[in-house]
Order: structure tokens, then sequence, then C-alpha cells
């Protein structure tokens, strides 16, 4: 199902649009150009468990009427889940996420262990060249990761924590292709929900999270957690996990 809300008539209410065409799943990547959404990805319990293909939501004219219209978009270059995505001018970039077969996440490969720091990689796909697909960039030096905090800001895209111990942060410039390492985060935590999470075009802001306790290193090695996260009263008790 797909719903919209208009923030300058929320009275309105919700209203329904177009069902997605692809099959059901969550944890899609998504960023929007031009007044258009585009999507990629996502997973599921059930087979294929993780997705690489794409669509495109936009809002046409046609016939003299406007109205909601659904395109497939080229394949990522591999299936992913949880990445972190965001996008600068015409181009959207996803960074890491993970691979799943319905019993684990697999970030440092994919699932079939083929693709090496599945969760460092970076793609980028330019929507003024649809048809030229994805091409992959530079890869991040720190450690394999889902779930990061994904934003751009001046045309730089930030990389902050993610889930399973990643607290090293990092600073990509697409006109160089090379990454800059910024400060670690303030605790142990990642996880991050994906979106427009930059305020004022210079404040990230990075909601709810999972406080891990061990904390992995650029280097591989591993040292503690740190700082201390608030716990959940009560849980969702018929989660597969």
């Amino acid at each position: 199902d797909a719903y919209a809300l208009n923030l300058k008539n929320e009275k309105e209410g919700w209203f329904r649009l177009p069902n997605f065409p692809g099959i059901a799943r969550q944890e899609m990547q998504a960023a929007t150009v031009n007044n258009e959404i585009y999507i990629w990805g996502g997973f599921s319990y059930t087979a294929p468990f993780t997705f690489k293909d794409g669509y495109k939501l936009s809002h046409q004219e046609r016939g003299g009427y406007k109205r909601w219209r659904w395109d497939r978009l080229r394949d990522l270059p591999w299936g992913i889940s949880t990445g972190g995505v965001c996008a600068i001018g015409t181009k959207i970039y996803i960074f890491g996420g993970a691979d799943y077969d319905s019993r684990k996440f697999t970030w440092e490969t994919d699932v079939s262990g083929k693709i090496k720091r599945f969760g460092a990689r970076l793609l980028v796909f330019d929507t003024k060249e649809p048809d030229a697909g994805w091409k992959e960039l530079a890869q991040c030096p720190g450690t394999t990761r889902m779930q990061a905090g994904t934003a751009a800001v001046d045309g730089k895209l930030y990389i902050i924590g993610g889930f399973a111990g990643s607290v090293d942060s990092w600073k990509y410039d697409p006109q160089t292709n090379k990454w800059e390492r910024l400060r670690d985060m303030p605790v142990s935590c990642g996880g991050f929900g994906s979106g427009q999470i930059v305020y004022k075009n210079r404040y990230l802001l990075l909601a709810t999270g999972y406080m891990s306790k061990i904390v992995r290193n650029p280097d591989g090695s591993t040292r503690p957690g740190y700082g201390k996260g608030s716990r959940v009263k009560v849980t969702w008790k018929q989660h597969p996990n």
C-alpha cells in the first residue's frame, strides 16, 4: 500500500496512492529528486529475502489532468536493505546496508560471501541518465555497517555511525572521490532512521538507535562500548528475531 499526506492541508488526512508495483517488503532506500520519489531494494521474511529492483513515483500530467504513476528503474548491482541514502543535485547515493537470508543480516559480506566489505560500499545513480544505471565509487575506509546516519550538506556526504558497533564517522567528497574521517560518535549507538535528517543545512539529527556493547574499529580490532542508553520496557514479543 502507498499513502500520502499533504502537509499544507493536514486536516484532509491521509489518502491512497497507486499500490507499489513490486513485491511487498520493508527497509527500502528512498530519496527525492525534482519532486519525484526514487525507491530501491529492501528485504522480506520470504524469498528472495533481499531485493535490488527500483521504482520511481511521480505526479504527472496526462490528458489534461495529473495522476500518480510508478515507473520501473534500473536494478541495484546487488540486493541492499537498510542502506544509507541521500541525494546531491540529480544524483542519488546509497551507502553500505545489509544482505539478508531469512536467518541473519550480513554486512561484512553479502550472504554468499562473494561481495567483500558489503557494508562499506558506495553507489551512485544519476537521475538525468537513468539508463546508465548504478556506478560504484570509492569504498569507505571505515567499518562495514547498515543503518548509518546518512546525509548530504553543501555537496558532501556524511556517514555517521551505524548498527552493530560502528561509531566511526566519515565525510565523502564526490568531486575527488575521497573519504575523510570525522570524530567518532559520542556514545556507541547506531541503527538510525533514514530520511531528511539535516536541519538548517548544518545539523544532522540522529533519532533512536541501538547501544552496542562492543565497538568495531576500522582496523578490525574491537573495544568496549561506551555511554549509556535508555531501555524500553515493552517489546514486540512476536518479532521474528
